[in-house]
């Protein structure tokens, strides 16, 4: 009990205790504050994704849960159910949700450590590249030699424009 007692002198003297009490708080409490949060810094469409995630996959399974109670085994198997029905980016989109507000309540001394972090998200399949075949692109160089311009070969070719400079006839 002595030892306890000064292990937790130290960390309170270190700025690093946590109280028992603080891990009590439901994630459904900090849900919309985080939201709300996110809402000065990020663009109207990625704020939508983080409320929809927020809404319909976080707080129904979690919304109850103490932040004390989050194991990293429920947080995995709540990511390989979601993989079942959603696509990899947002199951990773919506595991973001949780980890970071769990992430909040790590800086914010209510948790020692964010157990959702280290999970496995799904892997996100390599993307396909599509290319012109030769006759179209044949098709493309005689448009944009009738028009003198590079300006279809950048707006139609989907070229950069250091990638059409360096184009040679």
């Amino acid at each position: 009990a002595e030892l306890f007692a000064a292990s937790v002198a130290v960390s309170k003297a270190r700025g690093e205790y946590i109280g028992a009490t603080a891990g009590r708080v439901l994630i459904s409490e900090l849900g919309p504050a985080w939201l709300d949060r996110q809402r000065g810094h990020m663009k109207p469409s990625g704020f939508r994704s983080y409320d929809s995630a927020w809404r319909n996959h976080v707080l129904p399974r979690w919304g109850d849960t103490r932040i004390g109670d989050v194991r990293y085994s429920d947080v995995q198997a709540w990511v390989a159910n979601l993989s079942q029905r959603l696509g990899p980016s947002m199951v990773a989109n919506t595991y973001s949700v949780l980890a970071r507000i769990l992430d909040d309540a790590v800086r914010d001394r209510m948790l020692a450590a964010n157990v959702a972090r280290g999970v496995k998200l799904p892997k996100r399949p390599p993307r396909h590249n599509v290319y012109l075949t030769a006759s179209q692109l044949d098709a493309l160089a005689e448009d944009a030699g009738r028009y003198g311009s590079l300006v279809l070969l950048l707006g139609v070719g989907g070229l950069r424009w250091g990638e059409a400079a360096a184009l040679r006839v």
